[in-house]
């Protein structure tokens, strides 16, 4: 993403520059072992750690790399009360038990990811590497006040490193199980006096660990490239410019390389084709019928201008993405030509494809999708060491999202005499036979937010006063066109299309008191919100707006931070109106407002100096989350007479989905000086209860932890690095995803046990 004379400067100025070596120890600490200070901008400004009212996990890029965490996916081993899911290829996290699985047009999770301050709306282009990653700070709780629009249960900000005027270059190249293969740099250098320039390159690939026994192929062979360039430019103090230009391509099928879940499937139940379930190797369905592809690229300029009695920061960044996905519905392999299912259809009422329940064919489906943001963030930040901090800004963001075309491949009686024929059942044998993917449907929407806000904290004494606000209105649209493409056409909709304002204010308030230097106490109130949106994929027959759902929390903390302890503790309670949830319809996505949800529990995190060369790192949280009020919760079930059939319960009362109710992690980090250079030992131990799939808890993948250790030394120049790395090291079987679609569940499992070696170099 940088030019050729860049790429060039940086690489001749590295040559023959003297550079800075690894660190002896983590970045956490200094040399004499002591826990370094943690600052954040979780208040749209730069603060110690230990002063911001917020519960705060905060990662640095060590630290990342010591508990075995090189990408978003595995963000909850060490963030207690963090859970991730992947829907397909969508990356879904959740805190404290809320967030909202499923994707689709205009629907983001509950916990927004931030990148250098930027706002990323797609979940298929959230699973990212961490390439050039200095630090993760994960917020738990409504950030609506300064963050806005989809951080109802908290936001992920991402901070990537910043171009140097001192030349840096970092290489690791790592190998491993499943024939992975690993290669990151970063490089930075000045130009001038005035301009610095870094360029961040990332590359991934891998066979994975799972064979498709249909063509004994590699189900989840994947690859990944990433790019970030950097151009600071500050002509005069005061005046600074930094401009981004990203792109990344994924290819990772693995989200979609489902077998099936516990013999769930139209194919093996209703005609006989060989089938493997449970099985986290070894899957068995048709090839050509799962795929995950994106690819996208993006700019953004920050400015910060010094007015002198505030800082002026202006974000301003467009990004596009575009994608290819498909999905077995049945999570097996088709039939071949000619044969009729187990019990063939007696009559069109009761078995016709059309019918709800019936089991007359199978099928796979494929879509592209593309998505267009813009954004336009201006923040004006009062200078510190008053009485009064304060923060006031004006948001706008723009985003359109198309899932077009979307394709449909079946099997079923749909050749000459069947079906498509007019001819009525039972159909003949000859009529079954594959048809190719054919365009079904196409569907989109555009997004529109606009906000104002607004923040500020007043200092007397030991005590602390914050009070904030946000106004917003978020206009989100939606379209869908079905036109009819087979010979009676499964599906016959003229252009739809709908639109909606929602407005809504969120504030909050905040006591904080300084115990002492190293310590407060604080007591808060805040609300969220989250807009109301379409269900495009189902848009036809859900066509009522999905009702914006709210949240308010009360919450109470205490933070220490001393050069031997860093520790934090917080509980909280949340009340929920019309929580946005996710279930499946005929294989279709959708999101239901759940009426009144509530929350409660409590977070620890603690890290300790137990001697200059060991520390530890301990977090636990507990999270009770229960549906009050949801009479008519949609979710799917398998019966062996009439296969996928959609179903409502009441689930009031009921532990919420995709929710474990505790948490935690424990890590060990030694540090030791050996041959002259230096020894480090980590450990990482991360655990959570059970949790269901489904509303009616009937999807259940049981408690499980997963071990991490690595063990790395540095040569005595402090250049140079090796590493071996070992994840998941009991060899846990767990499920990662359980995906209920229209001719059966599929079921994605978690990484067996792995081992990568890396060597890196820092100059």
């Amino acid at each position: 993403m940088c030019n050729s004379r860049a790429a060039i400067l940086i690489v001749a100025s590295l040559a023959g520059a003297d550079f800075a070596a690894f660190p002896a120890v983590a970045d956490s600490t200094d040399p004499t072992g002591s826990l370094d200070e943690i600052v954040v901008t979780a208040q749209k400004r730069s603060e110690k750690a230990v002063d911001v009212p917020i519960a705060i996990t905060s990662l640095s890029e060590n630290s990342l790399r010591d508990a075995g965490i090189t990408d978003m996916t595995a963000l909850a081993q060490v963030v207690p009360g963090m859970h991730i899911d992947m829907t397909g290829a969508f990356y879904q996290p959740s805190i404290r038990g809320v967030g909202t699985a499923v994707a689709g047009q205009g629907v983001s999770p509950s916990v927004a990811t931030y990148i250098d301050g930027i706002y990323q709306p797609n979940p298929l282009a959230n699973a990212f590497d961490f390439i050039d990653v200095d630090s993760v700070d994960v917020l738990k709780g409504p950030q609506g006040t300064l963050f806005g629009r989809n951080t109802t249960a908290g936001a992920i900000l991402v901070t990537t490193k910043a171009p140097t005027f001192d030349p840096q270059l970092q290489v690791r190249v790592g190998y491993g199980s499943f024939n992975t293969a690993t290669i990151n740099a970063f490089g930075s250098t000045g130009i001038t006096d005035t301009l610095a320039t870094s360029l961040a390159v990332g590359f991934t690939r891998s066979d994975g660990w799972i064979t498709n026994l249909a063509d004994d192929s590699h189900a989840a062979q994947s690859n990944s490239f990433t790019v970030r360039g950097k151009l600071l430019y500050q002509p005069q103090p005061g005046l600074k410019f930094t401009l981004t230009l990203d792109g990344e391509r994924t290819d990772d099928p693995t989200g979609f390389a489902a077998g099936t879940y516990n013999g769930y499937s139209d194919g093996p139940a209703f005609f006989g084709v060989p089938s493997v379930s449970n099985n986290r190797r070894e899957i068995l369905i048709q090839p050509g019928t799962f795929a995950h592809l994106v690819q996208g690229g993006g700019a953004m300029l920050k400015s910060e201008i010094d007015l002198n009695f505030a800082t002026l920061t202006s974000y301003s960044s467009a990004h596009w993405d575009s994608g290819h996905e498909a999905s077995n519905e049945a999570a097996s392999v088709f039939p071949a030509n000619g044969t009729l299912p187990v019990q063939p259809c007696p009559t069109l009422a009761t078995c016709s494809f059309l019918a709800t329940g019936g089991y007359s064919f199978l099928d796979a489906v494929s879509w592209k999708d593309t998505e267009e943001t813009y954004s336009q963030e201006f923040d004006l930040n009062s200078k510190p060491g008053g009485p009064l901090d304060w923060v006031a800004g004006l948001y706008y963001f723009w985003d359109r999202t198309d899932y077009s075309p979307e394709n449909l491949g079946i099997y079923g009686p749909f050749g000459a005499g069947g079906a498509l024929s007019g001819a009525l059942p039972p159909w003949p044998a000859s009529s079954y036979v594959q048809f190719p993917f054919k365009y079904i449907n196409e569907a989109g929407g555009d997004g529109q937010s606009a906000a104002i806000f607004g923040d500020a904290t007043y200092h007397i004494s030991d005590w602390h006063f914050t009070l904030g606000g946000r106004f917003a209105e978020d206009r989100p649209s939606v379209f869908l066109s079905a036109p009819p493409n087979l010979a009676d056409g499964f599906v016959d909709v003229p252009y739809l299309s709908a639109g909606q304002t929602f407005y809504s204010f969120t504030p909050r308030a905040v006591a904080r008191y300084s115990l002492t230097p190293d310590s407060n106490v604080y007591l808060s109130w805040s609300k969220g919100e989250k807009a109301g949106v379409f269900n495009a994929s189902g848009f036809a027959s859900e066509r009522a707006v999905i009702k914006p759902e709210k949240i308010s929390d009360i919450e109470a903390g205490y933070k220490l931070a001393t050069p031997d302890t860093r520790l934090e503790a917080s509980i909280y309670h949340y009340d929920y109106e019309d929580l946005q949830v996710s279930t499946y319809e005929n294989g279709i996505s959708f999101i239901q407002n759940a009426p009144r949800s509530e929350m409660w529990g409590g977070d620890f995190h603690v890290q300790q100096r137990v001697f200059s060369d060991l520390h530890a790192d301990l977090g636990l949280a507990y999270t009770h989350a229960r549906y009050i009020n949801f009479p008519n919760a949609a979710y799917q079930t398998f019966n062996t007479t009439y296969g996928v059939q959609n179903l409502a319960a009441n689930v009031s009362g009921g532990v919420m989905e995709r929710t474990p109710s505790v948490t935690g992690n424990a890590g060990l980090t030694y540090t030791h000086a050996l041959m002259g250079g230096t020894l480090d030992l980590n450990g990482n131990y991360s655990y959570q209860t059970r949790a269901s799939f489904d509303f009616p808890y009937t999807l259940i993948q049981g408690g499980y932890g997963l071990l991490a250790l690595r063990a790395s030394w540095t040569d005595p120049s402090g250049h140079w690095m090796g590493s071996l790395i070992g994840r998941n090291l009991t060899n846990k079987y767990y499920i990662a995803q359980i995906l209920p679609d229209s001719g059966g569940f599929g079921a994605v499992y978690g990484e067996p046990a792995n081992f990568m070696v890396e060597i890196a170099y820092k100059h």
